[in-house]
């Protein structure tokens, strides 16, 4: 990043240089200029998506009926985590997602948030399912 920086910076200050007497010079400088300047762009959005590949889930999946919140991390696709206030401190869980299905049916739908809750997790089931059986090949 900070070659490509150094460049672009090199090449401004060979527009800044380049004299009025000179038009084409200045245009051709100008053309890189610009070239360069979307090539950072570019490289700077795809740095971006790059770095939310890495994030973790701020917003949980879901509560349960006790308060626990459930999340699903990103870099850590094969687990469900679950966090738990007691005595006000932060306890933190985890369900292997192949258990998921006992979660699931744990859950009630007759409350909003476990209704949601389930919604997200059966979600996440079939991804798991289906990502299982392209590497199984069935």
């Amino acid at each position: 990043m900070r070659e490509e920086r150094s460049a672009h910076q090199e090449s401004l200050a060979q527009l800044r240089a380049t004299t009025v007497s000179d038009p084409a010079a200045a245009a051709e400088a100008n053309a890189e200029t610009q070239r360069q300047e979307e090539s950072w762009v570019a490289r700077c959005r795809e740095l971006e998506v790059s770095l939310r590949a890495c994030e973790t889930r701020a917003v949980p999946l879901g509560t349960d009926r006790d308060g626990r919140a459930y999340y699903s991390l990103l870099h850590a696709q094969d687990r469900i985590y679950v966090e738990e206030s007691v005595d006000d401190d932060k306890m933190l869980g985890s369900y292997p997602v192949t258990s998921i299905d006992q979660l699931i049916l744990w859950l009630d739908d007759r409350g909003v948030n476990e209704r949601a809750l389930k919604h997200e997790l059966v979600a996440i089931r079939k991804r798991v399912t289906a990502a299982s059986r392209a590497v199984g090949g069935q």
